[in-house]
């Protein structure tokens, strides 16, 4: 069994890999915990914009949630991190990546929660 192992993978690369997997996944995790419950928030104050009586409001967070919902969340982060120093803001990358997330999962639970408080 630890010849056909060793034949398909090189345990000395996974051995050297292995710190930056466990750098990745702290970053993953940390990610999550940021962005699950700013995501909540911003996806609930969405959520309750889209019910207002106002109609020019409901229209623009409508689309608002439309845009950032059908927009792939890669495109959103790529626009962040070249788009953002063209305005003055020169960000981390790290930042970026929560910035564009933010603007994708928002939407996601905008339409979530407003389907819930129908």
């Amino acid at each position: 069994m630890s010849a056909l192992i060793e034949q398909f993978f090189d345990l000395d690369i996974m051995k050297q890999a292995f710190p930056y997997l466990l750098q990745g996944l702290l970053i993953t995790v940390l990610m999550t915990l940021v962005l699950a419950p700013l995501g909540m928030v911003a996806g609930l104050a969405l959520a309750l914009g889209s019910n207002l009586r106002h109609a020019w409001l409901r229209l623009l967070v409508r689309g608002w949630v439309n845009v950032f919902r059908a927009m792939p969340p890669l495109v959103l982060i790529i626009l962040a991190f070249t788009g953002l120093p063209f305005v003055g803001l020169q960000l981390s990358a790290f930042s970026c990546v929560l910035i564009g997330l933010l603007l994708n999962n928002s939407s996601y639970y905008c339409e979530i929660l407003r389907a819930g408080l129908g």
